[in-house]
């Protein structure tokens, strides 16, 4: 009994850091080539998977995008400088530069926790 339990759980726990893999992969080639200039298929490759598994974690690469968002939403709060130290990048530097500087931050922040999923 114990057996199938563990076997239930190593399976579990692989199919997780799969999801990561494919995540992080899929962020990757976001960033460098835009949401349009990724396939799929580019994605599995990238994630060391066939793209016929990538089907078994999500349905399509909207949903890829979709969960990159959920958790890039999720690690703002956590990550986000506070609104005294934004007050401050404010007096040194424009809106959209403060902007560019919390994204880029938030994103070097979740990197590698960037998906711990539950």
């Amino acid at each position: 009994m114990d057996n199938v339990k563990n076997e239930g759980v190593q399976k579990r726990k692989k199919g997780l850091e799969t999801t990561e893999q494919i995540l992080n992969a899929a962020a990757d080639l976001f960033a460098r080539n835009g949401y349009d200039g990724v396939s799929v298929r580019q994605i599995a490759k990238n994630a060391g998977i066939k793209e016929s598994s990538l089907y078994n974690h999500f349905k399509s690469k909207a949903d890829i995008l979709e969960t990159l968002f959920d958790e890039f939403i999720k690690q703002v709060p956590k990550s986000r400088p506070s609104d005294d130290e934004i007050d401050r990048l404010l007096l040194l530097m424009e809106p959209e530069e403060v902007f560019k500087s919390i994204v880029f931050h938030v994103g070097k922040s979740a990197s590698g926790t960037l998906l711990t999923l539950q």
